[in-house]
């Protein structure tokens, strides 16, 4: 769309959609990326659709959030594969359903939990991303 929208631009937007588009929006799914303004706005106008974060926006967001805030452990998950594939194992979480589900026995904090199993080996790795 257009850059640097606010919430009452994007409403004004997506009323219009509405208008035009008379769909059935209890069966629509929209993904956006994390734009407050965005997210508030399609839960305003689309209250009965479901609302998903863009898994490439939350990939770009941790690793955008390592390089400028964790510099040093952005370098760690660089250089080091244990460190990397710590990285991998966030990034995978939304993969993951927050609640059990008969089609997968593995929910978000399991996965969360096994990460910190994982980092707990590397004593290493450990001290570094405490912070993270």
């Amino acid at each position: 769309m257009v850059y640097a929208l606010t919430e009452a631009a994007y409403k004004s937007f997506f009323r219009v959609v509405r208008r035009v588009l008379p769909l059935n929006y209890a069966q629509i799914t929209i993904i956006t990326d994390y734009e407050r303004a965005l997210m508030t706005a399609v839960k305003s106008i689309f209250p009965e659709s479901k609302l998903r974060g863009c898994w490439f926006h939350f990939c770009q967001s941790v690793i955008q959030y390592c390089r400028k805030s964790l510099n040093s452990v952005f370098h760690l998950f660089q250089n080091n594969p244990e460190a990397n594939r710590v990285l991998r194992m966030v990034l995978a979480l939304p993969h993951l359903p927050a609640e059990i589900h008969p089609e997968c026995r593995f929910t978000m904090s399991d996965g969360f939990h096994a990460i910190i199993e994982y980092v707990n080996q590397y004593d290493h790795i450990s001290e570094r991303l405490h912070n993270f």
